[in-house]
């Protein structure tokens, strides 16, 4: 068999069995992951949030605008979301020294959102 009929016999195998492949795809109904989304939780489920005491929940993450678009007050300023605000305000100070002028805008607005949450 020369080289010209081994090349084109690979090609005419890989197109079949990625044929097979693509045709036995299912396309509708749910992901594996997704089947139980229409159930639901039984009371006092230790996957249902049961804040009794009045608490609510409390999410880590501080989204503020800026320049029209939306950021992670915590993430611009280096933080791990849900710190707290004595460290936010402590790497803030660290980055006011080092901050061009346009910078110190962008993080005063961030920490400014950490303040108000």
């Amino acid at each position: 068999m020369d080289q010209k009929a081994f090349l084109v016999l690979n090609a005419v195998l890989i197109g079949c069995v990625l044929l097979i492949f693509l045709r036995s795809r299912k396309k509708d109904g749910p992901s594996r992951l997704n089947l139980g989304s229409q159930t639901k939780l039984k009371e006092g489920s230790p996957l249902q949030n049961n804040f009794s005491d009045g608490q609510r929940e409390r999410s880590i993450n501080v989204i503020f605008q800026y320049n029209g678009h939306s950021w992670d007050a915590f993430e611009v300023l280096g933080v791990p979301a849900g710190s707290s605000k004595g460290e936010a305000e402590r790497m803030f100070d660290r980055l006011v020294k080092i901050a061009d002028q346009d910078q110190l805008k962008f993080y005063k607005a961030a920490i400014d959102a950490i303040r108000e949450s």
